[in-house]
Order: structure tokens, then sequence, then C-alpha cells
């Protein structure tokens, strides 16, 4: 089963799956021939791309005049959530714990908040 990268759209190629750079999705009207709906699209790679002599486009949506193309089977996954955001997550789990246990949130007030910071440095 091939599908569309855009909106997941089953694709039917009958015997010609061979795919044109100018065919485009019946459903969403998005380029076939595009890095994403590639099967050599790895998006943890440098360039998108596990085919190391592949030039990569820059962006990896619209259609390209890529040799390597081979149409991906299923459906495109998921795009991974930033990895800032992600590591900000994790770094509010683990603090989040500390806060429950007494530590009460910093006061509104700057100069509040710089004698609470005082406190805390010389508390014993």
């Amino acid at each position: 089963m091939f599908a569309c990268h855009a909106c997941g759209a089953e694709l039917e190629l009958g015997l010609n799956s061979v795919i044109g750079r100018r065919d485009d999705c019946p459903k969403c009207r998005a380029p076939l021939h595009a890095c994403r709906n590639c099967a050599a699209y790895d998006d943890s790679r440098q360039n998108g791309c596990i085919e190391p002599n592949a030039e990569p486009p820059r962006d990896k949506t619209v259609a390209n005049f890529c040799d390597f193309f081979g149409l991906r089977k299923g459906a495109m996954a998921a795009r991974q959530e930033d990895q800032s955001a992600r590591a900000r997550s994790a770094l509010d789990a683990l603090f989040a714990g500390k806060r429950a246990q007494g530590e009460s949130a910093a006061p509104a007030d700057p100069k509040e908040r710089a004698r609470k910071a005082l406190e805390d440095l010389f508390k014993k």
C-alpha cells in the first residue's frame, strides 16, 4: 500500500507504480515525487536521506528531480516533536517533584525573590 506523505490517503497506482515528477495526490494535491514520500527519506539524518549520493533539496515536501526516488510503502510516520520542547518537558517533570516536596513558587516581586534566594542560600 502506498500513501501520500501529506494527508495519508491511500494511492491507487495500478500496475504502473512509477511516480513522475509532476504527479499529485488525488485527494490533497500534494506532490508525490517529494523527499517525504521516498523510501530513502530519514528525518534523523543530516540531509534527511539515507542515500549518500543524493543531492538534498531545501524543502522536503515539494517535487524534486532526484534519481534515487522510490515510493515509500505505508503511511509516513508522524514527525517527532521538537527536541528542545522534549528536553524542556523532561526538565519540568524532573523538577516538579522538588516543588511538590515543599518548595513554593518564587514570589512575583523582585525584592521578595532576592530575599528568598538569600535566605535559601544560607538555610541550615
